[in-house]
């Protein structure tokens, strides 16, 4: 039986679709095929014993918070009004929560959402929205002993694929000359000089190639593994929230903010409807990954393999399936 990684369409359904980040599924409907049915999600407890399991096995078993890099703690967003501590990762409706906590200060129910610059930290700093490396050693201390921890994930292949689709589409010229110029030039073999120039085509197999021969702590933000921008094994955050149950998660996450776990943002339609698609249909996941060689795969499942285990997820090689499947007893949840 073939197991389906079902995947919340978005908790937000903003009235300016501007402000929602290319990773929440609205932007492409067509990849988004939405299926019925529902599934069991973990509880935060369960996802914390599945990550602090997956630390245990991995030897990283380091519970002093000074071994945590200043990278990291300039990942971990500080709401000291809430005392919640949060960790946003790229492709994985980032620019959504930071609004969600931009929200939580009630400073910007006058600014209209497609003007309030949520990637700008010089403006989360007006806000007193500050990261954890702005701290002292002291203060960086006790906010992780006592605040509430939440970071975000998604399945790590469904993150690749669309920070590919959006990161190397025909728009992002950014990124063609920065990366695509440089893959092409290495990883294919008799390019045409247009390619060579513009970096403009490259394919998914040839991404991977970049992924599997670059060193992992070298990535762009974008793909960059979670176990480096959020470091859970130290960090041990209270809750994991999933985008596969980004709906469930948001009651859990809200009231820790002071809204109602049905609350509607200023400015915005907070749409908690249960919506899933089914990540295995055709032109997608499963059918960009067929077309790699196996050796490819399995390279790219090395690296990620922690954030596999960390958080509960498997690739099917035989198969090409993605699932979100934790067993606890004779039950399983995602």
């Amino acid at each position: 039986m073939i197991l389906l990684l079902a995947v919340t369409v978005g908790v937000f359904t903003l009235m300016n679709s501007v402000m929602i980040e290319r990773d929440t599924y609205l932007v492409d409907e067509t990849y988004a095929e939405e299926v019925s049915g529902s599934f069991r999600p973990c509880s935060p407890v369960e996802r914390r014993s599945t990550m602090l399991g997956a630390c245990n096995v991995s030897g990283d078993v380091d519970s002093s918070f000074r071994n945590i890099t200043r990278e990291v703690l300039g990942n971990i967003f500080v709401d000291d009004r809430h005392q919640v501590l949060s960790c946003f990762v790229a492709k994985v409706a980032c620019s959504t929560w930071k609004y969600v906590l931009i929200n939580a200060t009630g400073k910007v129910s006058d600014i209209p959402p497609e003007k309030i610059p949520v990637h700008s930290r010089a403006f989360m700093r007006t806000l007193w929205l500050h990261v954890l490396s702005d701290y002292t050693q002291e203060e960086v201390d006790f906010r992780l002993r006592n605040y509430y921890k939440f970071m975000v994930v998604r399945h790590p292949f469904d993150r690749l694929t669309s920070a590919y689709r959006e990161k190397f589409g025909p728009k992002n010229k950014v990124f063609h000359k920065i990366f695509g110029k440089q893959i092409v030039e290495k990883y294919r073999k008799n390019a045409k000089n247009k390619s060579l120039l513009t970096g403009s085509d490259v394919t998914f197999g040839e991404f991977v190639k970049y992924l599997i021969n670059e060193k992992p702590t070298t990535y762009n933000a974008h793909w960059r593994r979670y176990y480096d921008v959020c470091d859970p094994c130290r960090v041990k955050y209270d809750h994991v929230a999933k985008l596969e149950t980004i709906t469930q998660d948001a009651r859990i996450i809200f009231p820790k903010l002071a809204f109602s776990s049905d609350t509607k943002l200023p400015g915005r339609n907070v749409n908690l409807r249960p919506t899933t698609y089914d990540i295995e249909q055709g032109k997608n996941l499963s059918y960009m990954f067929t077309e790699l060689p196996s050796g490819d795969v399995a390279r790219l499942m090395r690296i990620y393999d922690l954030d596999f285990r960390l958080f509960g997820y498997q690739w099917d090689r035989t198969l090409n399936t993605a699932r979100c499947h934790t067993p606890f007893g004779a039950d399983t949840c995602c």
